[in-house]
């Protein structure tokens, strides 16, 4: 029998990355994003004109790779809500925090 998760997950609250096909007015409007490691990028992150996405959704963070985030919990990113930034022409997550 399968369980049912207690958290929904964190979603973006923010995302920076307008040029992504999936931000529609600083929203991520996929079902969910990656964040992967070691650096803490968005590997969702599509450049493009073209849209894609779900209208009424706003992400989650289905998976986090960067194990030397505090809010990483087996993979799973704990943080209440994570902003994304654009720098460096890479979507990053801007909620990233160390443990070191």
């Amino acid at each position: 029998m399968l369980s049912t998760p207690t958290k929904t997950g964190a979603q973006i609250i923010d995302c920076q990355a307008i040029g992504c096909s999936f931000n529609r007015d600083r929203r991520c409007q996929t079902i969910g994003i990656n964040v992967g490691g070691p650096e803490p990028l968005c590997d969702t992150f599509i450049s493009g004109s073209s849209k894609g996405g779900i209208h009424d959704v706003t992400a989650l963070v289905g998976a986090c790779k960067v194990q030397s985030c505090m809010n990483n919990k087996a993979l799973e990113c704990e943080a209440d809500g994570i902003k994304v930034v654009y720098k460096n022409n890479q979507a990053w997550c801007g909620s990233f925090q160390s443990r070191e």
